[in-house]
């Protein structure tokens, strides 16, 4: 009975027109709650799911060291995959009605540092052959802010003379602007090269990239969203406003970006409690 459940739901997905990614991240969900359930009891059919079945699975991902977001990504997915069978008729109860979503807490922003980034760029002439992928693929992440997804299947006939045309969460598309040097850094990379992808690194790829030079670099904590998080925040300290910043980064929601007005203002707040601070007044 799964089988038929998890194929009927696939081939809804693929009706609806979902991108390959957000189908292989439901694909993921389903088979993990499967292989769970099938290791509690062999036997256990699709129709005897209950809610303790469900939190079980989240609580063994929290156990596991899985990040919120993954938790959370996990859950809904589940949540949308049963709301289909119930409408289907493939389920005689919802069993995700009787869970609570995950709590995500929110992380304080953390950018890197221009020394970082510089030190990372540096790094890639470790390895040669590389170098010149590298040092574009964190140019571009940290000039335009763009999802590692975006970057990896970033298409060539989408690069234009100082812009490039991503496709983000939900397949919404946007155009972002390159600044003279990642500009002129991607026109250089693209010479002699074939193929569809400007990158053709996968998601997975990328990730291992930025942890190599980050490794070499001695940068802690790196990955590939803290170059989203960098531009963001340099973003709004050399001027830009808010609503733009929404549109350049994909928000679908303005208070997603609200996240980084609050580091500049907490970044303010701690320079003025070093400049008034009792003891800084009586030196």
């Amino acid at each position: 009975m799964f089988e038929n459940a998890k194929a009927a739901f696939l081939q809804a997905l693929r009706a609806k027109g979902v991108s390959p990614r957000t189908a292989v991240n439901y694909r993921e969900a389903m088979d993990q709650l499967i292989g769970f359930l099938v290791s509690l009891d062999p036997a256990l059919a699709l129709e005897d799911i209950r809610p303790a079945h469900i939190r079980g699975f989240l609580a063994e991902l929290r156990e596991r060291g899985r990040c919120d977001n993954t938790v959370q990504c996990r859950f809904r997915a589940l949540r949308t995959w049963f709301y289909f069978l119930e409408r289907e008729g493939m389920v005689p109860s919802n069993p995700i009605k009787g869970v609570q979503a995950p709590i995500v807490h929110v992380h304080a922003v953390v950018p890197y540092t221009e020394d970082e980034v510089r030190r990372m760029m540096a790094a890639a002439r470790h390895w040669p052959a590389l170098a010149l992928r590298d040092q574009m693929a964190i140019a571009l992440l940290y000039n335009t802010g763009m999802r590692a997804g975006e970057l990896c299947t970033l298409l060539v006939e989408n690069v234009r003379e100082g812009t490039v045309l991503v496709c983000g969460k939900g397949k919404r598309e946007r155009w972002l602007g390159l600044e003279p040097v990642t500009a002129r850094l991607l026109t250089t990379y693209r010479v002699g090269r074939d193929g569809r992808y400007v990158f053709g690194l996968s998601v997975t790829g990328l990730h291992q990239m930025i942890k190599r030079l980050a490794w070499r670099a001695n940068v802690p904590h790196a990955h590939a969203h803290r170059f989203r998080d960098s531009y963001a925040v340099a973003f709004l300290e050399n001027g830009g406003d808010l609503e733009t910043l929404q549109t350049s980064l994909g928000h679908a929601s303005i208070e997603t970006t609200l996240r980084y007005v609050m580091y500049g203002r907490e970044r303010r707040a701690t320079e003025a409690q070093r400049k008034f601070a009792p003891f800084a007044q009586a030196g």
